[in-house]
């Protein structure tokens, strides 16, 4: 591709519209790992029903509008998942194990 794209955010992937359900997670080293960009947030993700056993809640980054329903999160560290540039982000209850 040798044709510049504009507006530049034209040319950057975009994740969008998403829902986890029903899911549990065991023995993972980290739940959330999810890392947007400043220009093309990650945008409309849903987590329905999910129980996660893992040693640390990770990070969501460059996020916007997400939402947790009974989501569960238990850790071996009890700290939250650190929020870096979200707006309307609902973090996960986080306990300790």
């Amino acid at each position: 591709m040798s044709r510049p794209v504009t507006p530049a955010e034209r040319g950057l992937c975009e994740f969008r519209n998403i829902t986890i359900e029903d899911v549990t997670i065991v023995g993972a080293r980290r739940v959330f790992s999810a890392v947007g960009l400043p220009e093309k947030p990650i945008r409309n993700v849903k987590w329905v029903n999910v129980t996660a056993d893992a040693v640390k809640a990770g990070v969501i980054e460059s996020a916007r509008d997400w939402t947790m329903k009974n989501v569960e999160l238990r850790t071996t560290e009890g700290k939250p998942v650190q929020l870096i540039n979200c707006n309307n982000v609902e973090p996960p209850e986080v306990t300790r194990r």
